[in-house]
């Protein structure tokens, strides 16, 4: 069994991003950083999907066990994709983006290969959860090579500067006892492995009970091309 599923953030980023962009058979699909291709092949249903990534291994895992109908692979970058302009009606990427060292260069090529009117869904390491010190911080930049980290008004100057509006966001593992239990858990992946049938749970349970949460481990956006 493919650890994917036993991945607690993995799992309700994905329901995030299915809720924002409700994929119909209709769209044409870009997944920015698709690894292996385990979620683009299930998350966008039917949907003409491209799966991106730079990782020639990854991407030949993918069309070897996660190929479907319409849907193919691309080895690109975010910073220089091979596609027309205006050609996605879709795009997203799963805590994909803060890995790519040019910031600015990604979210132009995404602004421009979204159709105008199109929908972009991202989900970002953010580390806004109050009381998480920079020490931490460094730590995880270190550790999963992440040169960016987001918050609500850095995620919407960025969006902006490549034509994209900012119409949703949701702050990811952002109450309490849920960042206890994950900061515990991300420092030994095989915790959260095994303790996925009660991390998960607790981790959703607790986060919908916080109304107005001040940030969290993770941040999802949703942005729309301006017409």
């Amino acid at each position: 069994m493919p650890i994917h599923p036993l991945l607690v953030s993995r799992r309700i980023e994905v329901q995030i991003i299915k809720r924002m962009l409700k994929f119909t058979p209709d769209d044409v699909v870009c997944d920015i950083g698709c690894g292996d291709g385990y979620w683009t092949s299930r998350i966008t249903r039917s949907a003409r999907t491209v799966g991106v990534d730079i990782d020639s291994a990854a991407l030949r895992r993918a069309v070897a066990i996660h190929s479907r109908p319409r849907l193919t692979y691309v080895k690109a970058s975010v910073t220089d994709m091979p596609f027309p302009t205006d050609y996605f009606t879709r795009i997203f990427g799963i805590c994909s983006i803060e890995h790519v060292p040019d910031n600015t260069a990604a979210f132009s090529e995404m602004g421009r290969c979204l159709r105008p009117g199109g929908l972009l869904a991202l989900t970002l390491d953010s580390l806004t959860f109050p009381g998480t010190t920079q020490a931490r911080r460094e730590e995880h930049h270190r550790k999963y090579f992440t040169p960016h980290l987001y918050d609500v008004p850095y995620a919407a100057e960025c969006l902006q500067s490549a034509g994209l509006t900012l119409v949703e966001h949701q702050f990811i593992i952002c109450s309490p006892s849920a960042h206890r239990a994950y900061n515990l858990v991300s420092r030994q992946p095989k915790l959260q492995y095994l303790g996925f049938p009660i991390l998960y749970p607790l981790i959703r349970w607790s986060d919908a009970r916080e109304s107005e949460p001040k940030g969290g481990w993770k941040l999802a956006i949703k942005a729309i091309k301006k017409v």
